[in-house]
């Protein structure tokens, strides 16, 4: 958690500029404390647009981040997961929406409180600075996922990511807390080819799965094959 940030009360919620959903704009934080907030599931954070008063650390739970289009489809921009900070702000306004995949804790931190601790914390600072370049990273490898990989990397790069997010201990598990459609809208595929794909996978031995939203690798060197677009490896798989 960020250190040297006192938490308020978590359930005083005075008036602000953040808020529950789009349809009734009730505030949920409070601009001068740091809090720790429970959020339902597809609860908004933040929206793109609103002015950047805050940055959230992920306590538990999964949040996602995505842009609307001009042709209204939305780009999930990524998942963050418990020790993760969003809402680091370039501009004065965020640049995506957050919303709650799951039921979620997060610490909500006024910018004013963050640019205070930076100034005389520099461990502070440089917790800051590494979830910059971490955004930066994610952004950096959705791009390689939807400009030069083809829908079975995609999957097989996205269930090895999911699966490295829950740590060493998960022994090939991998828990999707996020719909087909989400992971659809993340790497730039339609819900039918996420579907299709996944079928193949577990026709192919590479996975298995006990439900939609829980799966085991069980052939992790043909599932890197397809992620590192390794045709040779999965020729030899397949023969």
């Amino acid at each position: 958690m960020l250190a040297g940030i006192e938490v308020a009360n978590t359930h005083q919620f005075p008036a602000t500029a953040l808020h529950t959903g789009l349809a009734t704009k009730q505030p949920i934080v409070n601009d001068n404390k740091t809090v720790i907030r429970h959020m339902d599931e597809r609860q908004t954070l933040f929206y793109e647009g609103d002015r950047a008063r805050f940055a959230c650390e992920i306590v538990s739970g999964v949040v996602k981040l995505y842009k609307l289009l001009p042709d209204g489809r939305r780009l999930i921009t990524g998942f963050f997961f418990a020790g993760d900070i969003i809402g680091l702000a370039i501009d004065d306004t965020y640049a995506c929406t957050a919303e709650a995949v799951t039921e979620a804790e997060v610490m909500f931190v006024p910018r004013s409180h963050l640019e205070a601790q930076m100034d005389v914390n520099p461990k502070f600072a440089r917790r800051l600075l590494t979830a910059a370049f971490d955004e930066l990273k994610t952004a950096r490898e959705q791009m390689l996922l939807l400009g030069r990989k083809t829908p079975i990397e995609k999957v097989a790069s996205f269930l090895l990511w999911i699966e490295q997010k829950a740590g060493p201990a998960r022994d090939g598990a991998v828990d999707l807390t996020m719909s087909r459609s989400d992971i659809a809208d993340y790497l730039g595929l339609t819900v039918e080819t996420v579907c299709r794909v996944m079928t193949r996978l577990k026709n192919e031995g590479a996975i298995r799965a006990s439900s939609a939203r829980h799966l085991r690798i069980t052939d992790r060197d043909h599932l890197e094959a397809y992620a590192d677009g390794d045709d040779d490896a999965v020729a030899m798989k397949a023969a």
